[in-house]
């Protein structure tokens, strides 16, 4: 190869290294760093807080404090659109029995969002726990406490 064409291919790479460099060398990673802002966020309650869960026991007035058939007890709570009231309560009489609202519960609103109100007790069920022998329900029911206190004796 001829010392020019030498020197042209020289300074063609030499050049395309140039440009090469100088491309890289003008890139600016600057438009992809996000600029710094400053905001505020501000968080606000604007409802009185209300538990969404309560607990606790409720009993008729006699003594013993047991809630007889035609009897009724009321109960206030704070629930919110969309909650359900669920509970159980052991039926007395018997050994695995307990009454309780089927899943998801007792809908407390209507779907226009007003409340629901009045005798709700046709959605209470009577269940069956299904963990002792079934017997007739009544005073003569022996509970597994009252068994073993017997065995005892």
């Amino acid at each position: 190869m001829s010392s020019i064409k030498k020197i042209r291919q020289t300074a063609t790479y030499a050049l395309c290294f140039g440009c090469g460099i100088a491309m890289l060398a003008s890139c600016s990673d600057d438009d992809m760093i996000p600029q710094v802002q400053s905001n505020t966020i501000t968080i606000e309650n604007v409802l009185d807080a209300k538990p969404l869960v309560e607990s606790g026991t409720f009993m008729g007035t006699g003594t013993p404090p047991v809630i007889f058939p035609g009897q009724s007890i009321s109960i206030e709570f704070y629930a919110g659109a969309g909650q359900a009231l669920s509970f159980a309560t052991m039926y007395g009489w018997s050994n695995d029995l307990f009454f309780a609202p089927e899943n998801p519960g007792i809908t407390l609103y209507k779907a226009d969002g007003t409340p629901v109100t009045g005798d709700l007790s046709a959605q209470i069920k009577l269940w069956d726990n299904g963990t002792r022998v079934n017997q007739a329900p009544g005073i003569k029911v022996v509970h597994p406490e009252q068994l073993s206190q017997v065995l005892a004796i």
